[in-house]
């Protein structure tokens, strides 16, 4: 069921059915703020989030287009080069976790479809003619999220996309905490230059209690699933990925902010930080064609 409520002195949706409920809002970057199943937070969001800034809140899941992370050039971030060579500047993780987005009605209750397009501000950012929709359905123990770009105009478009969702984790649980990632390699970014250093992989599990395993971007994925779940419960998400759309999931990355924070996020990236010049996962949509990626976090033990 979808409904809109007050949360925190905003109007947000709620989706709700049987055990699960989210609150999602449209108008801070369709940004879901929370995800309860039987009572019991999934997403972490916090008691007191300043909703002037929501998108600098830790919690929910920021949506990041039309690029990931830090992109740069000469080592100044927030700035890239388009085909011809003009520096333009663009927000670190894109614009689309500030934007405003309208609502798409859908006939099926359980979903929530959220879109933006180009304004005076994004076309000097990004001058393309796009359309991207954030999709999500609700299960009683699920929650599926569709990101979709579509490219209205008529140069071939350059984009990555991807998401951050914060876990409800305590930070004094972190070594009963496991993520499950079989990949080939472990990489991280060299911030002074925008390049990416990989290694071989050393293993597929990494207990959260491990200070390395924050800013890891895990490349070359061996399984179309993963996890992070607590020992001895059983308790946590596990992911399905490529579980629909026609963009794989290039790199699934770990990170937290310290370690007194009670949150540890995963997040399936299409592209890696910097990929519109290091080609790491970096798309080229062509004129006239839609694109989409799809993941399903499913609760466990809650």
């Amino acid at each position: 069921m979808l409904r809109t409520i007050t949360f925190q002195g905003q109007s947000v949706y709620e989706l709700s059915n049987g055990r699960s409920t989210a609150l999602i809002a449209p108008q801070a970057g369709a940004r879901l703020l929370n995800w309860k199943v039987d009572g019991q937070a999934v997403i972490h969001w916090p008691e007191t989030a300043d909703w002037s800034k929501p998108a600098h809140v830790r919690g929910g899941n920021p949506i990041l287009f039309p690029f990931i992370a830090r992109h740069m050039v000469n080592g100044e971030i927030g700035w890239w080069l388009d085909a011809v060579g003009t520096k333009r500047e663009l927000p670190m993780h894109g614009f689309a976790r500030n934007a405003v987005f309208g609502v798409v009605p859908m006939s099926d209750p359980n979903t929530l479809r959220m879109r933006i397009i180009p304004t005076p501000q994004t076309q000097a950012w990004y001058p393309f003619e796009f359309v991207f929709d954030v999709v999500y359905r609700l299960g009683e123990a699920e929650l599926e999220v569709r990101l979709e770009a579509s490219n209205n105009g008529v140069d071939p478009m350059p984009y990555y996309m991807g998401h951050h969702f914060y876990f409800a984790v305590p930070h004094d649980a972190r070594e009963r905490w496991e993520v499950n990632i079989p990949c080939g390699q472990w990489g991280n970014q060299d911030f002074t230059n925008g390049s990416i250093i990989e290694r071989s992989a050393a293993s597929a599990v990494t207990p959260l209690s491990d200070p390395k395993l924050s800013d890891r971007f895990h490349l070359g994925l061996k399984s179309k699933e993963i996890s992070l779940l607590e020992q001895g419960t059983g308790k946590g998400v596990v992911f399905a990925l490529e579980a629909g759309g026609n963009v794989p999931w290039f790199d699934v990355t770990t990170w937290t902010q310290d370690a007194s924070s009670d949150f540890y996020c995963v997040e399936p990236w299409t592209g890696l930080p910097n990929a519109i010049h290091n080609g790491k996962g970096l798309r080229y949509l062509s004129p006239g064609s839609k694109e989409s990626a799809v993941c399903v976090l499913k609760a466990m033990g809650y």
